[in-house]
C-alpha cells in the first residue's frame, strides 16, 4: 500500500511539473536593451540594461524558477527565486528583469549584465531552453526584439524603446492614418456612421415591435386564464313533488271565477253596485251616510 501511495504521489507531481512546464513554454523573450543612458529607471532610480519577456498566451503563467543566461554552459546563471506572486505574469503581458547584477534587489534584477551578451537565453526550470535570442551591437538607448506581439514576429531593431508595452514597427501606421490615406475627404466615415446609426434604428424598432406583440399576447393569453365570475344563483325552484293541493286550489278559484255570481260580476262592460245585506250597522259605515237625492215627481 505505501508504494502505491508513494507511485501516486510520485505520479501527481510529475503531472504538475508537467503543466507548470507547457505553462512557461509560452514566455518569450520579447525585447532587449544593452546600454540604457537616457532612459527608463528601476525602482532603486538606477539605469541598466534590461530583458523584457512577454506572456503570449491567454493564461497566467508562473515563471518563478525559471532561468535567465548568456551562455548555456551555464544556464542557471540566474535562476528567478521562488515564492514571490508577482512571478506569476497574466495572460498577454510583460515584465522586465533588470541586468544590473544585483540580484538581492528582488526577482526582477539579475545576478548579471549584459555589457558582452551576444545570446540571451529563456530556460524553464527543468532546464529546457524555452526561448532566445540573438542580440546584435547596440548602442546606446537602441532595443532590439519582436517586431510585433506574435510568438512567431520577425526580429529585428525597434524605433524606439518600449520596456513593459507592446512592441511596434517603424514603419506600421496607425489605424487613423490608414484610414486618413484610403478616405482623405471622409465619404467613407460618412457612410459608415450613417450605416450604424440606420442600422440601429432599425434594430431598435424590431425590438420594440416584437416586445409589444409579445405583451399584447400575454396579456390577452392572462385574461383567458382569469377565473371567471360565478353567476348568481337562479331562485330555487319549487320542489318536485305532489301538486293536488295546488291543482285542487286552481279548480276553486276557476268555479267561483265561472259560477259564482256574489264573488264577481257579469263582464258586461256595465258597472253594477249593490249593497250587500248587513246583519249589523257599524257607526262609521260610510253607506250610512248616503241620502238620495230627492226627484221631482210631475203628474
Amino acid at each position: 500500500m505505501k508504494s502505491l501511495r508513494y507511485c501516486t504521489v510520485l505520479l501527481f507531481l510529475t503531472a504538475a511539473l508537467s503543466v507548470a512546464a507547457q505553462n512557461q513554454k509560452d514566455m518569450v523573450v520579447n525585447e532587449v536593451l544593452l546600454h540604457n543612458s537616457t532612459l527608463n529607471i528601476d525602482d532603486y532610480g538606477n539605469r541598466s540594461g534590461w530583458v523584457e519577456l512577454f506572456n503570449s498566451s491567454y493564461g497566467t503563467v508562473d515563471i518563478s524558477g525559471c532561468n535567465l543566461t548568456d551562455d548555456l554552459s551555464n544556464p542557471r546563471k540566474y535562476t528567478i527565486p521562488k515564492g514571490d506572486v508577482r512571478c506569476k505574469i497574466k495572460p498577454r503581458q510583460h515584465v522586465v528583469i533588470y541586468m544590473d547584477g544585483m540580484s538581492d534587489r528582488g526577482p526582477f534584477h539579475a545576478s548579471f549584465t549584459l555589457d558582452q551578451s551576444k545570446m540571451i537565453y529563456f530556460v524553464s526550470s527543468s532546464g529546457v531552453v524555452i526561448d532566445s535570442l540573438k542580440v546584435p551591437a547596440l548602442g546606446p538607448d537602441c532595443s532590439y526584439g519582436r517586431l510585433s506581439q506574435a510568438k512567431e514576429s520577425k526580429i529585428g531593431f525597434l524605433p524606439a524603446p518600449t520596456p513593459g508595452s507592446v512592441n511596434v514597427e517603424s514603419d506600421a501606421k496607425s489605424r487613423a492614418d490608414l484610414l486618413a490615406e484610403n478616405d482623405p475627404h471622409g465619404g467613407i466615415m460618412a457612410v459608415t456612421a450613417m450605416s450604424v446609426v440606420f442600422c440601429a434604428l432599425i434594430l431598435l424598432y424590431f425590438i420594440f415591435k416584437f416586445t409589444g406583440k409579445f405583451n399584447m399576447r400575454n396579456n390577452a393569453k392572462k385574461e383567458v386564464e382569469a377565473p371567471v365570475a360565478e353567476a348568481p344563483k337562479a331562485a330555487a325552484a319549487p320542489a318536485k313533488g305532489n301538486n293536488a293541493d295546488v291543482y285542487a286550489a286552481i279548480a276553486v278559484a276557476m268555479h267561483l271565477y265561472l259560477e259564482s255570481e256574489s264573488v264577481h260580476d257579469v263582464e258586461s262592460n256595465i258597472l253594477t253596485i249593490k249593497r250587500g245585506p248587513m246583519d249589523y250597522s257599524p257607526w262609521s259605515a260610510k253607506f250610512q251616510t248616503v241620502r238620495q237625492a230627492p226627484t221631482l215627481n210631475k203628474r
